[in-house]
């Protein structure tokens, strides 16, 4: 390839935008997602194939051109649909941000570690100030449940392992 050809045509066939959702309404622009580039719409709203701007993106670089002037004027896309793409939204102006949402307290969360067994009946091993200490308790009864040896003692009684089927922990705010 030397610098005179002219360069083949890009297409990888993949798009970088996330499918939409068949639930969602089907409109250039919506609130709850980014803005997105005129390629990208265009591309979306089925007014152009990744191939035709692939190709308007070139001629973009080599001219210095507008996209949206080319694909107008190669008639890719109406001059009217071009317009309601580069508009922006009346609802949105264009120059102001969401305030940021108040950050929120953060809850003591208390934990408490169950044995669960196959008659159906839950023993309480423990309750815990925090998830990391009941999962600590949870982690030492299942080394204890799988050695070899004396059956473990679970609040006051001493329980078969085979007879436990889960060892639960649970997570409630304080």
């Amino acid at each position: 390839m030397n610098l005179s050809s002219p360069a083949p045509p890009v297409s990888s066939g993949y798009i970088s935008e996330p499918p939409l959702s068949p639930s969602a309404p089907v409109s250039p622009r919506s609130a709850s997602t980014p803005t997105l580039s005129i390629e990208a719409q265009v591309v979306r709203m089925g007014l152009m194939t990744p191939d035709d701007v692939a190709t308007t993106m070139r001629e973009e670089a080599e001219t210095g051109r507008s996209f949206a002037d080319l694909a107008v004027e190669h008639g890719r896309v109406s001059a009217e649909d071009m317009a309601r793409l580069s508009a922006p939204e009346p609802s949105q102006p264009a120059a102001t941000a969401a305030p940021a949402p108040e950050p929120q307290p953060v809850q003591a969360m208390t934990a408490e570690v169950f044995v669960r067994l196959s008659s159906g009946e839950r023993i309480v091993v423990g309750a815990f100030d925090g998830q990391a200490a009941a999962e600590e308790c949870a982690r030492e009864l299942m080394a204890a449940l799988d050695s070899v040896g004396d059956w473990p003692q679970i609040d006051g009684r001493y329980i078969r392992p085979d007879a436990v089927v889960s060892i639960d922990v649970e997570l409630t705010a304080a």
